[in-house]
């Protein structure tokens, strides 16, 4: 899915909430109607993501699994973004994980987890 159907749209959505003079001129109905414009073609990008970044596992590049390349490769990674969750703020990153998570995926399974009040 090429950007080029979204891109302009997302622009879009972006100069809204830059370009807001005061809060009170914020329109929710407004910004529903914008993100209703790329929503289709934004959501068929992402679902075609997966497969392209999935089939970087035959890039000739890429470690062989259980060499001691591969071994490096995830220690490098690990270094530089394995604690970047335990890093982040429990006041503002935290909670935007837990609310966001696909509370549907493995047919709701972790749709309650965590237990958090008022969800």
């Amino acid at each position: 899915m090429c950007s080029d159907a979204f891109m302009p749209k997302i622009a879009k959505f972006k100069d809204y909430l830059v370009n807001l003079k005061s809060s009170s001129d914020f329109s929710g109905t407004e910004l529903l109607e914008i993100m209703a414009s790329f929503q289709e073609p934004f959501e068929a990008h992402m679902r075609s993501e997966i497969s392209s970044i999935a089939n970087l596992s035959h890039h000739t590049r890429t470690p062989k699994e259980g060499s001691s390349e591969e071994k490096a490769t995830q220690a490098a990674f690990d270094a530089r973004e394995g604690n970047a969750l335990i890093k982040s703020g429990v006041t503002d990153v935290v909670p935007f994980f837990l609310f966001n998570f696909d509370s549907d995926y493995e047919d709701g399974l972790w749709r309650n987890w965590p237990p958090i009040p008022g969800r």
